[in-house]
């Protein structure tokens, strides 16, 4: 007997002498069908993956159809909220000469009262499209107030109003001269707007060209420059070289280098920004005096006043053609 489990246990296979454990069992089948096992065992790993996979796709599926409902039912309620701002500007309520800004006010008013209820995604995109309007009609307090209070209601939130809420709040303090906090409220929409995804609502060069036009104003020219350099870059790649807002770009780029004294590129950006102009708008077309009276200003500043008169000149005669003066004194210019 021995001798039997000797032999048996050289072959992998249990002895007789002693009940094997399932433990050795298994262990012993192993050893003799390496092959089987390892291909057993590589199925079943590629199994448990396929499972933990479908798994996590199933938890995201059930995930984002969640987001979807959520998104459905908040753009529902944006929507009733809009036709109640619709039913307010009905002339048995607001009187025959209701204007917009009755409207919104009266808007503003039911939202104060409570009027979007425990729904802060809904009031605070109320609050930021009412808000960007009043920035439109002038009226940048009344802007400033509803788009802080829409900033508050996003808070960490990250979504495209959220980033718009916060860019807007900087152009409107950008417009009352409160530069401080205009560059306070553009690098956090910067910063949303960065950790947002490709969002067909969002264009970052918009965001940026803000941020760096404000720099400039604070004369924080050294980090106005690279950024409006990006704007350009980014405008070219995306709307193609014979383009206004390209051309925008290079009159900005133009603007900082000159308040910084760099003003051979700033003269290079302004001559590339006028050529454009030239090979894509009519002679009458305002932007062609403008910047043609940028140009002048610009060898004004840097000294070179003969070769700016032309420049005057021709910008005078440019700004005759729409009959309209433009934003320079041209004839103080001339004299």
């Amino acid at each position: 007997a021995l001798a039997v489990d000797i032999q048996r246990h050289l072959a992998d296979r249990p002895i007789v002498a002693r009940p094997p454990s399932l433990a050795r069992q298994v262990r012993l089948f192993t050893r003799r069908h390496r092959t089987l096992t390892a291909s057993a065992a590589a199925i079943l790993l590629v199994l448990a993956a396929g499972v933990v996979v479908s798994t996590t796709f199933a938890v995201r599926a059930t995930e984002n159809a969640k987001r979807a409902d959520a998104a459905r039912e908040t753009t529902s309620a944006i929507l009733a909220r809009m036709q109640a701002m619709l039913a307010a500007a009905n002339p048995h309520n607001l009187g025959s000469n209701a204007t917009v800004a009755q409207m919104l006010d009266a808007t503003v008013r039911d939202l104060d009262a409570g009027g979007a209820g425990e729904q802060p995604l809904v009031e605070a995109t109320l609050r930021r499209v009412i808000g960007q309007t009043y920035l439109s009609m002038d009226r940048t307090e009344d802007s400033i107030t509803q788009l802080t209070a829409a900033t508050e209601l996003f808070g960490t939130m990250n979504s495209p109003g959220a980033a718009w809420a916060w860019n807007s709040l900087g152009v409107a303090y950008k417009r009352l001269g409160d530069f401080e906090r205009a560059e306070w409220a553009l690098r956090i929409a910067v910063d949303r707007m960065d950790a947002l995804p490709v969002h067909p609502d969002i264009e970052p060069e918009d965001f940026y060209l803000h941020l760096a036009s404000t720099l400039a104003l604070r004369e924080k020219y050294a980090e106005a420059a690279p950024i409006a350099k990006l704007v350009y870059e980014e405008r070219l790649a995306n709307r193609g070289p014979d383009d206004l807002m390209v051309c925008a770009s290079l009159r900005q780029m133009a603007k900082i280098d000159a308040e910084r004294e760099v003003f051979d590129s700033a003269e290079q950006y302004q001559r590339e920004a006028l050529a454009l102009a030239e090979r894509i708008t009519e002679e009458n077309h305002p932007i062609r005096a403008a910047i043609v009276g940028e140009l002048a200003m610009l060898l004004d500043m840097s000294g070179r006043h003969e070769e700016a008169l032309p420049s005057h000149l021709e910008g005078w005669r440019l700004a005759r053609l729409y009959r309209r003066p433009g934003s320079f004194d041209w004839r103080a210019r001339l004299d």
